[in-house]
């Protein structure tokens, strides 16, 4: 899984894990390797950044814990925040790093918030000089010491948010959120006025029903209102202009058909209305408070999964992977949209969308060549849109299909075949 943002200058940046290591073959990746940096365990995060023409690899940074998978990035100015998890004596705790040109600084969360947070899952900047993120943490855990509430024989987890300055090294405030049952967040979305979590319960959260969720927070931490969302895996969040919330999940097994009508969304304008395959996107969007304004689904024949979106220039943007063609993606009501081409499905593409502020589908582009092709993190740079995820595609055919346009940049091996494991992708994409 792969995650991006954009520096203050227009440089991307990449997070992710990887198992290569200075001494694999690939002599551009080792280079890039940024001196005293070295693999410390079978799979290390890294951090790449890019120059702004996207053609310059400018330096990799390992992170400095071993088994580290960072979930999220986010960028203040130069600086860039990574939040994962790592492992500790088969434990997992949550990471907090800050990767500026002087180096990789880990954020003590133990320290700073007093309590066990075994995963961070999402990061944002605030627009006020802030940076919150969002975890789980055992329910009733204080630090080094978790209290499982009778009768549940097994941990429970709540949500947490936490905002710090923008050192990441100066603590604001911390919240947490949950009751009886699992509450486990999924990724964050802040602004100058506030920020929404999104996740799943499973229990009674003291407001939170069981299933998919949305959590609206002030600026001060407190909870502003909670909705539910049903039988949905949801995967991402942005904001656009407004502070309104832009969520985007997964519908599986079949579910899309009366999914909309079974969470009280039927009749609200959006993409198309009515599932289309066995599993669908799905795309929400809430109102400042928290009552969804706008719904639909994104998908074809086949199998279709968002797992990223931004909001950029009146345009929601999300990306993910779909098993469909050209023929009913990104909906059997409006095929061929501008940007679309036909790929051979191998077995899966990745894909961009575009939506207008009304939720209505206005462009789908395909990004995908012989093999697998997942795309997982999106970033919003003027006018362009920066997709980020995974090929085991050559670069012969990737990222259309076409027989291997000779895109500037364009730098990874081949991989041997079937089998074989992922190089990461990022790419550029002028938006009409």
């Amino acid at each position: 899984m792969s995650a991006v943002a954009v520096t203050a200058s227009g440089r991307p940046v990449l997070v992710g894990t990887t198992a290569s290591s200075g001494a694999r073959p690939d002599a551009r990746w080792s280079a890039g390797l940024t001196v005293g940096s070295r693999p410390r365990g079978s799979v290390d995060g890294f951090v790449a950044t890019l120059d702004p023409t996207g053609t310059c690899l400018e330096g990799v940074r390992l992170l400095p814990w071993r088994w580290t998978i960072p979930r999220d990035v986010a960028a203040i100015g130069e600086s860039v925040f990574v939040a994962g998890a790592r492992d500790r004596a088969g434990a997992s705790v949550g990471v907090l790093a800050r990767v500026s040109p002087l180096g990789v600084r880990g954020v003590d969360l133990a320290r700073l918030t007093g309590l066990d947070v075994d995963a961070l899952v999402g990061v944002s900047a605030d627009g006020r000089g802030g940076l919150l993120v969002v975890g789980s943490v055992v329910t009733g855990s204080v630090l080094g010491r978790a209290v499982y509430p009778a009768p549940s024989p097994v941990p429970e987890h709540d949500v947490l948010v936490a905002r710090f300055d923008r050192s990441g090294e100066r603590l604001r405030w911390v919240r947490t959120f949950g009751g009886r049952g699992d509450q486990v967040p999924v990724g964050i979305a802040a602004s100058r006025d506030g920020a929404v979590v999104i996740g799943s319960s499973r229990g009674d959260g003291t407001g939170i029903a069981a299933g998919a969720f949305a959590l609206g927070i002030a600026t001060s931490g407190e909870r502003r209102w909670t909705v539910a969302l049903g039988d949905a895996d949801l995967r991402a969040v942005a904001l656009d202009t407004s502070g309104r919330a832009l969520v985007v999940g997964l519908l599986r097994n079949g579910v899309a058909d009366g999914y909309l009508a079974s969470v009280g969304l039927a009749g609200l304008p959006g993409p198309d209305a009515t599932g289309n395959g066995a599993e669908d996107g799905l795309v929400v969007r809430l109102g400042h408070d928290g009552r969804p304004d706008a719904a639909g689904l994104v998908g074809g024949t086949a199998y279709d999964e968002p797992t990223d979106v931004a909001w950029s220039h009146g345009r929601v943007l999300i990306v993910g992977s779909t098993a469909s063609n050209d023929g009913s993606f990104p909906s059997d009501e409006t095929p061929g949209l501008p940007g679309a081409q036909p790929l051979p499905i191998q077995p899966l593409d990745a894909f961009l969308v575009t939506l207008d502020a009304r939720l209505r589908l206005t462009t789908a582009t395909f990004l995908g060549g012989v093999a697998g092709d997942m795309a997982s993190g999106v970033a919003a740079r003027g006018a362009d849109a920066i997709v980020a995820g995974t090929t085991r595609s050559d670069r012969h055919s990737f990222p259309d299909g076409s027989g291997g346009p000779n895109l500037p940049g364009l730098r990874h091996h081949a991989p041997a075949g079937p089998g074989s494991s992922f190089d990461a992708f990022l790419v550029r994409i002028e938006l009409p």
